[in-house]
């Protein structure tokens, strides 16, 4: 692991939302180990970037909100969200600072409507991200997912800044190698968390992501898969 940035006091006035937690960034070689959920097929090698940069043609602020539905196997605390960098990027000492938000799909459309826990803040500045890089943002306070549920993580931007881009790994050519999820964006004047107005148009295709619980709560279904073993056999 290469990198771990904590959000500084002063980001952390910049972040917007109800609630706000600061997280930590982190940079790794290797993909993350005891995922919950996940989907490592790229497919090509293809990404999309993540931007929020002044439209030059009108003026207007050109943002987006990115994302990845996913369906829960089981109840977990999930501690962190990971992903894999297609390309590399070099943000100064400014102010760059990224939020995380979970949505639950309440209304059974495949996307989420109502925020779940926190929205979590990372400041990124002076981080160097390199191609083929997995980015670990790791949440200041777990979030409770539910078993069967489908949720969203969504990301987001505090400000309008040409360098704020991330260009992340997905599958392409409408090859979504993740079944019970899709990829989902909104661009121009988005709002944070967006829920249900962000929508799928790139249907059948998925990010790379890892879903990543409490170390604490695999250990419990370990736990209980052994006594129930142990059960069984008395």
């Amino acid at each position: 692991m290469k990198t771990v940035l904590p959000l500084t006091a002063a980001a952390a006035l910049i972040a917007a939302g109800p609630a706000v937690n600061a997280g930590t960034v982190s940079l790794s070689a290797t993909a993350p180990a005891d995922p919950i959920v996940f989907n490592e097929n790229t497919n090509g090698n293809v990404g999309i970037n993540y931007t929020e940069a002044i439209d030059t043609n009108d003026g207007d602020v050109e943002a987006r909100n990115l994302g990845q539905t996913f369906l829960m196997p089981s109840s977990e605390n999930v501690t962190a969200v990971a992903f894999k960098s297609r390309n590399g990027n070099v943000f100064d000492g400014n102010t760059h600072v990224l939020q995380l938000a979970f949505m639950e799909d309440t209304d059974s459309n495949g996307i989420g409507d109502t925020q779940v826990g926190s929205t979590t803040t990372y400041d990124v500045a002076n981080l160097t991200i390199n191609a083929d890089d997995y980015i670990t943002l790791t949440l200041d306070t777990p979030v409770a997912l539910d078993g069967g549920k489908t949720y969203h993580f969504e990301l987001f931007w505090t400000s309008p800044d040409a360098s704020h881009s991330l260009s992340l790994q997905r599958s392409g050519n409408n090859n979504g190698t993740y079944a019970d999820g899709v990829l989902i964006n909104v661009l121009d004047d988005a709002t944070f968390p967006g829920g249900e107005l962000l929508q799928p148009p790139f249907a059948g295709r998925d990010m790379t992501f890892y879903i990543i619980p409490e170390p604490g709560s695999l250990a419990l279904l370990g736990l209980g898969g052994l006594l129930v073993a142990r059960r069984r056999r008395g």
